[in-house]
């Protein structure tokens, strides 16, 4: 299937990938399946009489929603769609831009199509343009968090489709988000950033809270995440100290692995705690795993359609 995608939508095109063996095959799996995740939620919502924003968060180069957006071209796909990516650095959001543009003008595209791609570069703590739907790749930390929040809170957003990453760096990286200052601050609002003010609480949801209070349990959240970021990589070229640029795939990893095993348990834990706080807020939500499931140690996914409007 993805040898049938065109080269500026391609991740596995990207120069950056072609001199690690298996990196963008890998990247192709992963945004493919969150891709179908994302196509699955838009055919679940009636089509709008107007078009839809897709908002990838802490996107870099962009490549999974550039290819939701390639992909609502299809017949298939209800709705009109446009897309927004933001990141901290516009490095990334520069490179898609121009793969996007370079595909419309090479395939001869309206001007339309171009503007249909936006780039921001900001922080996801400033105030966010608006969307319907939320898109996350290997959110690093706390953005996940983040995108919830911002999707929670934003009467037209719809849906979300996350990977989480770096789960490691929840904690430390919280309290940073949660201290920056907005670029721009929303009028009469009094506050430092663009998050809720308990960004950094965990558990997330009400029913853990519970479950650990029952139980006399506490909800180590550092615990979780230095567990789940348990060493799973097998690479003879890491364990030499070679610079993974070698002849074998410098980021395979076997599924059956005791670490990875732990390090599974460990990322569902603090998922579904999560997707629950999310449920409680008024979503059907669900925490899936990528398919192939060796295209990433880090492959949950989380996905979740509002059910109550706000």
């Amino acid at each position: 299937m993805f040898s049938l995608l065109p080269p500026e939508v391609a991740p596995y095109m990207d120069p950056s990938f072609m001199s690690k063996p298996g990196r963008g095959e890998r990247k192709a799996q992963q945004v493919g399946y969150l891709s179908l995740a994302a196509h699955r939620l838009l055919l679940l919502h009636a089509a709008p009489p107007t078009a839809l924003t897709i908002l990838e968060l802490g996107s870099g180069p962009g490549y999974f929603a550039i290819l939701v957006l390639f992909a609502s071209l299809s017949q298939y796909c209800p709705c009109d769609l446009n897309a927004i990516l933001l990141d901290r650095k516009g490095v990334g959001l520069a490179t898609a831009k121009e793969r996007w543009d370079a595909w419309c003008e090479r395939t001869h595209m309206s001007a339309s199509w171009a503007s249909k791609l936006g780039i921001a570069e900001q922080s996801a703590s400033d105030p966010l343009p608006p969307f319907d739907v939320a898109l996350g790749l290997h959110t690093c930390g706390p953005l996940s968090d983040i995108i919830f929040d911002a999707a929670a809170r934003t009467p037209s957003c719809f849906a979300y489709v996350v990977s989480p990453c770096c789960y490691g760096q929840i904690v430390g990286r919280a309290s940073v988000y949660a201290k920056e200052q907005p670029r721009e601050a929303p009028p009469n609002n009094n506050v430092t950033n663009n998050l809720h003010p308990d960004i950094v609480s965990h558990p997330r949801s009400a029913s853990v809270r519970e479950m650990c209070q029952e139980c006399g349990v506490s909800w180590n959240i550092g615990l979780l995440g230095t567990a789940s970021e348990m060493s799973v990589v097998q690479s003879s070229s890491k364990k030499k100290g070679g610079d993974d640029t070698g002849g074998e795939d410098a980021w395979a990893y076997t599924h059956t692995h005791p670490a990875y095993v732990t390090s599974k348990k460990c990322m569902g834990a603090i998922d579904t705690d999560r997707s629950l706080a999310m449920a409680e807020k008024g979503w059907e939500v669900g925490v899936d795993t990528l398919v192939p499931i060796t295209c990433s140690p880090k492959n949950q996914v989380l996905w979740g359609r509002r059910t109550i409007r706000i």
